[in-house]
């Protein structure tokens, strides 16, 4: 039988994708203490959405009470942290409480590109790291500037040696990639893996 991490919370820190590795992955963060699972078959994944609001709300509520509290969060009594846990629970929409669910690790990035969480990338993941939940939620941040290259096109001319020594000028066109600062829409997504007891 796999032992399964207790739920913490932790406040990760943004990451800003922008490459060809999956998002998920590279906006994967461990939660403390939970070893390591065996990889599970993909189809028998769930992964279905949570409501931004209720997400946020419990991790705000985490965060504050952090923030308050004199002592390290993981150094809490015991009822206080499963009461962390047992409300993050319930912002998923999971059913049961700690006892039911141990929580694996988490993403959290921002992305100017579209995403679609249903697309099987998200499902491999957690199948990869023996998640058998992957809950996600996101928020429209809005725009925001990024710097983007843009192709510049300008024509060039340059001498052509011919044959017999006869050569003469000729015209092209070179192309130069610039950084431009424009305008894109961001989001922010989250997801929650967790693996049943």
């Amino acid at each position: 039988m796999r032992t399964r991490p207790a739920l913490v919370l932790l406040a990760p820190a943004l990451l800003l994708t922008g490459c060809a590795t999956s998002p998920w992955k590279a906006g994967y963060e461990p939660e403390p203490g939970a070893a390591p699972l065996a990889s599970i078959p993909a189809d028998v994944v769930v992964v279905r959405p949570a409501p931004f609001a209720r997400v946020d709300d419990a991790l705000r509520e985490f965060e504050r009470a952090w923030a308050d509290s004199d002592t390290y969060w993981e150094d809490w009594p015991e009822d206080e942290r499963r009461f962390h846990t047992d409300n993050l629970i319930s912002a998923l929409q999971l059913p049961g409480s700690a006892d039911d669910w141990g929580l694996i690790g988490r993403s959290r990035f921002t992305s100017f590109d579209p995403l679609d969480p249903e697309d099987g990338d998200l499902r491999d993941f957690a199948a990869d790291i023996g998640a058998d939940h992957a809950i996600w939620t996101s928020y429209y941040v809005g725009k925001t500037e990024r710097v983007v290259d843009r192709p510049v096109h300008y024509p060039s001319w340059h001498y052509r040696h011919g044959r017999r020594g006869h050569g003469g000028f000729g015209g092209g066109t070179t192309t130069v990639w610039v950084p431009v600062s424009v305008e894109a829409d961001e989001t922010l997504w989250m997801a929650f893996f967790l693996s049943r007891r």
